[in-house]
């Protein structure tokens, strides 16, 4: 399991429930179109959205135990642009950032460390961007049931360059299909997505560190 499968995965128990077919579900959430990574429709070639000025916002990267307790702060979004993928539309933002790149600079891919900049994708479409609709342009981008890679960001945000990735299907996103994951018990039973296909059931996946 990739570095951005596991961080991702701890988002699952306040998502909510993975059925037998791996969609992860919510009250509001519709049934996917594809049952798993293995039937993943393949994507088109490389897509160059026209960004837009906009005004919007979504939570920040909290800094401090008192940003913790009191709610993440608000970050400004100031492009937008849309993409199609499977007959879907997706909101897609940037930060006021000097300058946009596409690079990781930092040893690490972690949020407090990672120097790429931060897009946003409204998976949902319903304009309330959260927390898991972040990602950093360095790593693959999921856009329905498809992964992209960022190739280019205009030095101004106004133009935004994706290309289909060779990375596996990752990232949680209520209504959609669960990620493959595998991992071995205290006992050493194995616990996969296949191994538990036709029965329903919670991951809850979380960490003292």
């Amino acid at each position: 399991m990739n570095r951005r499968t596991c961080l991702l995965f701890w988002f699952l128990s306040a998502l909510g429930v993975l059925s037998g077919k791996g969609i992860i579900r919510d009250a509001g959430a519709s049934a996917s179109l594809w049952d798993g990574f293995e039937n993943r429709p393949t994507p088109p070639e490389r897509i160059a959205v026209r960004m837009e000025d906009c005004q919007a916002t979504r939570p920040g990267v909290v800094k401090s135990l008192f940003e913790a307790l009191a709610g993440a702060p608000k970050e400004n979004l100031v492009k937008r642009g849309v993409v199609e993928v499977e007959g879907k539309k997706y909101p897609v933002y940037l930060p006021k950032a000097k300058p946009y790149t596409v690079r990781n600079t930092a040893k690490k891919d972690h949020i407090f460390e990672n120097t790429s900049t931060r897009l946003a994708v409204d998976q949902k479409g319903d304009g309330k961007l959260t927390e898991a609709d972040n990602w950093f342009a360095n790593l693959p981008v999921r856009l329905g049931d498809c992964m992209y890679d960022v190739v280019e960001i205009a030095a101004d945000g106004s133009r935004l360059v994706l290309q289909p990735s060779k990375s596996p299907l990752c990232g949680v996103i209520v209504g959609r299909s669960c990620p493959p994951f595998s991992f071995k018990t205290a006992d050493g039973k194995t616990i996969s997505r296949d191994g538990l296909a036709g029965k329903p059931f919670l991951l809850d996946i979380w960490s003292v560190t």
